[in-house]
């Protein structure tokens, strides 16, 4: 009996919200579509940003939100903290993933080399990937050798990882620009950086016998 009286007070409370078109639960004044005042326990939860994208806002400065991560095979949720442009700096990237660009001026007589760059961005906690870069002078064959000049300009700019921390190089490998140029060399290189939270880090060696082509035995990432 105690079990019915409760549903039909629930059916009750529903009905009264609803006629203001807000359903509230443990709340006579609902101020949402729906307004939970307490602990709410969902096995899923979806959103339908289609629909609601204009009704989320985004972060005013130096607001500061936190979300939660479930990590399945460990069975536990942490958060992560995001932190919007004009807050109090912090040692955490404030984005799941986001662009940097480095504008990197070279030395005046290696107009196109960067040997190494340390952005001291830490590896351990981030990937950095080169999204799209530039040079801003002319480059000339600098080599006399006929295997040389049978070559094009081909830009070999990449990251890697040395001494825990992310590192960048930028040349065009026997092409210099010409030695009447009296412009200082500039590099423009976009990086794209995720949080290691975000993204599975798999090392795969593949022997291709010999051979010029092959196939994974089974497919990493599958429908």
């Amino acid at each position: 009996m105690k079990k019915k009286i409760q549903l039909l007070l629930l059916i009750s409370a529903y009905a009264l919200s609803a006629q203001t078109g807000n359903v509230g639960i443990n709340t006579d004044n609902p101020e949402e579509k729906l307004h939970v005042n307490g602990t709410m326990k969902a096995k899923d939860l979806i959103l339908d940003l289609n629909s609601t994208a204009s009704q989320i806002p985004e972060l005013s400065p130096g607001e500061n939100y936190s979300f939660l991560l479930k990590s399945t095979s460990a069975n536990r949720i942490t958060t992560y903290n995001v932190q919007s442009t004009g807050g109090t700096p912090t040692n955490t990237f404030p984005a799941p993933f986001g662009i940097i660009q480095y504008n990197i001026k070279t030395d005046n007589a290696d107009k196109d080399w960067v040997n190494a760059y340390d952005t001291r961005i830490n590896a351990s906690k981030y990937v950095l990937i080169v999204n799209s870069f530039n040079f801003n002078l002319p480059v000339v064959l600098n080599s006399t050798s006929v295997e040389s000049r049978r070559l094009g300009p081909v830009a070999q700019v990449y990251t890697y990882e040395q001494g825990g921390t992310w590192w960048i190089k930028a040349d065009y490998n026997g092409f210099a620009p010409p030695s009447t140029t009296t412009t200082q060399g500039l590099w423009n290189v976009s990086l794209m950086i995720f949080d290691k939270t975000f993204a599975r880090n798999k090392v795969v060696t593949v022997d291709l016998n010999g051979a010029t082509t092959g196939a994974a035995a089974t497919a990493l990432i599958t429908n």
